[in-house]
Formats: C-alpha cells, structure tokens, sequence
C-alpha cells in the first residue's frame, strides 16, 4: 500500500509540473497577446521569449507566437515560428497551410486589391499544404474570378484571375477571354483598359483584342486623342500587314530609281502623301503643261520656281490647272 501510495505522488508530481509548464507558456503568451493589443510590442516580445525559452520544443507554443507575431505584422518572425512548429510536428502544417490560405482569401475584401496581396499568403499555404492545397485554393479563386467578372469588376477580376495563374498557368487563356468580354459591360474609355488587362494573359487572342481596340479607334464621336492612343495600342497586337487594313497609310515610299506620274485636274491634289525612301538623294519635279504646287505634310506650299532641293518632308501635289507631273527620285 505504502509503495502504491509513493507511485501516485510521484506521477502526481510529474503531472502538476507538466500542467504547470503548460499553464506558463499558456499565460505568458496570453499577456503577449494583451499586450499586442495595447501595440506594446516590447512587453509582447518579452513574453513570447519567455515562452520559448520554459518550452522551446513544444509546437503548438511555436505555432501560436506564429498567430501573434502575425497581428504585430512582423513577417520574418512569423515565418520563423510556423517553419518551427512544423519542423517540430509535421502535424501542425495543415493548420499552418490552413491560416495562410484562409489569410489569402480575406485579402479579397480589400479595396484595392492586389495580386500580390493573394500571394503572399498562397504560396507558403501550399509549400505547407501541398498540391491537394493548391488545388483547394485555384478551385475557390476561380469562383473569386468569375464572380468580379459577373459584378462586373475588371481591375479586381484582373487581378484575381493574375493570382490565378500564377499558382495554375494553364488557366491564362481561359482568364483572357473571360476580360475581354467584359469589356462591352463598360463605356468606350473604360474598354481600352479591359482589353491591355486581357491582354497581359495570353498572346492567344492578340489578334481579337487589336482589332477590337481598331475598333475603337475608328468610332464616331470621339476624341482625336483617345483615338490616337487606340491606334498605338493596336499597334501592339496587329502585325504591320493586319495594322493596315485598318489604319492605311497616308503615303507611299519610293525608293531611288523609281518614277511617279500623276494626272490632276484643277484644283485636285494627289491620293497619299509622297515620302522619299532614305537612300534618296534627290527628287526631281517635271510637268509637261499646266501649273501645280508642292504642299508639305505641315502645310507649306512651294510653287515650281521656289521648290528646295531636297524635301525631307512627306509631301502632295496640288493641281492649280490641269496638268501631268511627273516625280523621279534619284
């Protein structure tokens, strides 16, 4: 009996000492968690380091300095702290990939959302949780996306669907056509950003969103400016020979050695503007009757007798009576 009664104090003993390191750490990181709250971060620091130093090996005191130091914004350390609560049990990574996934997803809420924003909590929630978390997270991000797209929010789905594809790139194309339809949800200026937003996903459909930005550029009612911006911007997405079946050139080159004849009645200019190719050295003017004048591209008009030598201007002809002229570049 006597022996039996010696057994049960001794595993008395181990017990309180056992409940009595779990209720420090537990209460020292519970005044750390006060202190937090009253942004007395040194006073916090101290009871997280007292913690650590009663247990150091226990995980879940790692993983909860982990939460802490996260509401004080210190990255490196939180960092820190789940990387050692998952070294110690590799149990705690699903809580740990779970915290950083349920992180990401709040950053939804923000105003200006960003990308980045999602990320920063995505990847560590899949370097903890594996390609099963990944596939979790791609799965709820693409129900975020689609539903910007339906609001319709084209910088949020932006960047959403950026997030996206970023973690499963073969959902890019997918994440281009999704914008560009957006876009006839918005008025004219709007659209031009939908389709450069689209069009950072994919290459794919560079053709559909030049010609749909050419599209821009050529409708009635808007600025000169906003056009001119439209037409770079298709620039962009349009080979040379697609570029100019919408947007003709206003000149033709000619290159040395060749002639161009034109016959103007009075008062008639010439179709496209003549540009001289840079091997040109001279440009010579003949008429066979009638008068004519030289206009340049910034409206400067010469007369036969007061032609310069060399024109490093674009130029038309313009017809003062009926005459046949005659251009060699030499």
């Amino acid at each position: 009996m006597k022996r039996f009664l010696g057994v049960f104090i001794v595993l008395f003993m181990i017990f309180s000492m056992s409940f009595s390191v779990f209720a420090s750490w537990k209460s020292d990181l519970k005044k750390a968690k006060d202190f937090v709250l009253i942004e007395r971060y040194d006073l916090a620091e101290k009871e997280i380091q007292n913690a650590i130093l009663e247990n150091p090996t226990k995980a879940e005191l790692h993983y909860q300095v982990g939460l802490i130091y996260f509401e004080m914004d210190r990255e490196r350390q939180w960092t820190k702290a789940f990387r050692v609560a998952a070294k110690l049990d590799e149990s705690q990574k699903s809580k740990i990939a779970n915290f950083y996934e349920e992180t990401g997803f709040f950053q939804a809420k923000k105003k200006k959302l960003r990308s980045s924003d999602f990320l920063r909590y995505f990847l560590p929630a899949i370097e903890f949780g594996g390609e099963e978390k990944r596939r979790e997270i791609c799965i709820r991000l693409d129900s975020i996306s689609r539903g910007y797209v339906l609001e319709p929010n084209f910088r949020k789905a932006g960047e959403s669907f950026r997030a996206l594809c970023r973690l499963r790139p073969e959902n890019s194309d997918f994440a281009c056509n999704a914008l560009m339809r957006m876009a006839d949800l918005y008025k004219v200026k709007n659209r031009l950003q939908v389709y450069q937003v689209a069009a950072s996903f994919s290459d794919v459909c560079n053709f559909q969103i030049g010609e749909k930005i050419a599209l821009l550029a050529k409708l009635n009612n808007i600025e000169k400016s906003f056009s001119d911006k439209c037409k770079k911007e298709a620039r962009k997405y349009l080979s040379k020979s697609e570029y100019e079946e919408f947007f003709p050139p206003d000149f033709v080159i000619y290159k040395p050695g060749q002639k161009k004849v034109f016959k103007l009645k009075a008062g008639e200019r010439s179709g496209h503007y003549v540009r001289a190719h840079k091997g040109v050295s001279n440009v010579r003017l003949q008429s066979s009757h009638g008068d004519y004048k030289i206009i340049t591209r910034n409206g400067r008009a010469y007369v036969p007798k007061k032609l310069p030598k060399h024109f490093s201007e674009d130029f038309i002809v313009f017809g003062v009576t009926d005459t046949v002229m005659r251009i060699v570049f030499e």
